[in-house]
């Protein structure tokens, strides 16, 4: 999964900067890189006997990779971003 994820981001971001997008599509493009890696971080902590996504483990380890990512966000970042909303903020 981490290698599919990974492979994603590469294409997406190949592609961004062949089609010259607009500074919306970029921002949008460059929040969609955020979730990807949040998202391969959060996939290699699920384990079957960990309670699946649901668990305790899993929520904490989105929070943080979400709260890590978060520090670097520009001050306009979507307020009502599924990111946002992840960390509670």
């Amino acid at each position: 999964m981490a290698v599919l994820l990974a492979d994603t981001a590469v294409d997406v971001e190949l592609v961004s900067r062949e089609r010259g997008l607009t500074e919306v599509m970029s921002e949008r493009l460059r929040r969609a890189l955020d979730r990807l890696g949040c998202t391969a971080v959060v996939l290699r902590t699920i384990r079957p006997a960990s309670g699946g996504y649901e668990s305790a483990e899993v929520l904490d380890t989105a929070r943080c990779a979400f709260g890590e990512l978060a520090a670097g966000w520009p001050r306009d970042y979507p307020a009502g971003a599924v990111e946002r909303l992840i960390l509670g903020a």
